[in-house]
């Protein structure tokens, strides 16, 4: 309402106390009146707050949940040697390239096996890559043809005669404390595949012989142990 409007209508009321009872009616009006946002902006702020701590309750489940599932990896994982047969004492498995020697073994540790190193001899002049196998072996121990994880070292990369070879398996795979594996040797299209080890039977495990890529191992009776080292991340 404007000025010359509220002059107006008070121009026309008959008395001063009826203007001043009029003037008492507004205020009490505004009085009553103005309380109302105050209540509504109090109750929104109590809904806002109320919300916040929804959302803060949502997010620390969300958070809980999310750290059960995704339990924590270690920051800075270990490889350590795990499994391992003495350095070999003049014994050798020597076949042709396209047979398979296979060494089994107990892990020691639970982990990702990433590497095993081999004590092989090279003869002058032979050729083929050496493929070794990370396998399975059956209730009675016996290697089976299942292949965990695989890796190849070049000819090239490896000495004439006798050196210990270090193969890296690029996706390793999981051993676990106290079960048994087995390493399997190959050189397929080479004619010469050697692999040094001790007689006597130093080690838990024992050797076989596989006379193809396929064909199941049988033991190999000469009591010799092959001569390994594998390491286990964790």
């Amino acid at each position: 309402m404007s000025t010359d409007d509220f002059t107006e209508l008070l121009r026309f009321l008959p008395s001063a106390p009826s203007r001043r009872g009029f003037l008492a009616a507004l205020t009490s009006g505004l009085l009553t009146v103005l309380p109302l946002p105050l209540g509504i902006d109090e109750t929104a702020a109590e809904n806002n707050g109320k919300r916040k701590r929804n959302r803060k309750q949502r997010t620390r489940r969300k958070k809980r949940k999310n750290d059960q599932q995704s339990p924590l990896l270690p920051a800075n994982p270990i490889t350590q040697v795990d499994a391992t047969c003495p350095d070999p004492t003049g014994a050798f498995l020597i076949r042709d390239g396209n047979e398979r020697i296979a060494q089994t073994f107990t892990a020691i540790g639970s982990g990702a096996l990433v590497q095993a190193e081999l004590v092989i001899f090279k003869g002058q002049a032979t050729f083929g890559d050496y493929i070794l196998h990370l396998g399975a072996v059956d209730a009675s121990g016996v290697p089976t043809n299942e292949v965990r994880a695989e890796s190849v070292v070049a000819n090239a990369r490896v000495p004439a005669n006798q050196s210990t070879v270090s193969f890296s398996f690029a996706n390793p795979a999981t051993v676990v404390a106290g079960t048994q594996y087995s390493l399997v040797l190959t050189r397929p299209g080479s004619s010469q595949l050697e692999w040094l080890g001790s007689f006597g039977d130093p080690c838990s495990g024992r050797s076989f012989i596989s006379p193809n890529q396929t064909a199941a191992f049988e033991a190999d009776n000469t009591g010799i142990d092959l001569g390994f080292t594998t390491f286990v991340r964790s």
